[in-house]
């Protein structure tokens, strides 16, 4: 299992997905990918695993700031572009992220993937 994952999900709705542990630690080593370059604040890498289309989605929840949904790419990557603008310092995934309640479930070509997102409380600025 990746470094920063809780212990997998041993729902049995989860089991009988066919997910096998090869295919399950490739999914989530994409996410991860993607959540590294965001902390190293690489946006072409970034921009790399997200789909570039009007449908794409992104919701965040951050206790001093609520809840948000960003809707299509164009979104999205300015919302990216500028967090990245007002917060440059870059961070090391291992020691600033870990992820809890995952939840990978397959079905025909396409995984839908539920976690929760934790960083480090060691470091307020993060």
């Amino acid at each position: 299992m990746s470094p920063g994952l809780d212990t997998p999900n041993t729902d049995p709705a989860i089991g009988r997905s066919g997910i096998d542990d090869a295919d399950k630690n490739a999914i989530l080593a994409v996410l991860r990918a993607e959540t590294a370059a965001w902390l190293r604040r690489d946006f072409a890498a970034l921009a790399q695993h997200w789909a570039q289309s009007p449908q794409t989605r992104l919701m965040t929840s951050f206790p001093h700031a609520g809840a948000r949904v960003f809707e299509g790419w164009d979104a999205i990557a300015a919302h990216y572009r500028g967090g990245m603008e007002r917060h440059p310092q870059t961070y090391d995934i291992d020691a600033s992220i870990r992820w809890a309640k995952v939840n990978v479930v397959l079905g025909g070509d396409m995984a839908w993937v539920s976690y929760d997102q934790i960083g480090s409380e060691d470091d307020d600025d993060f």
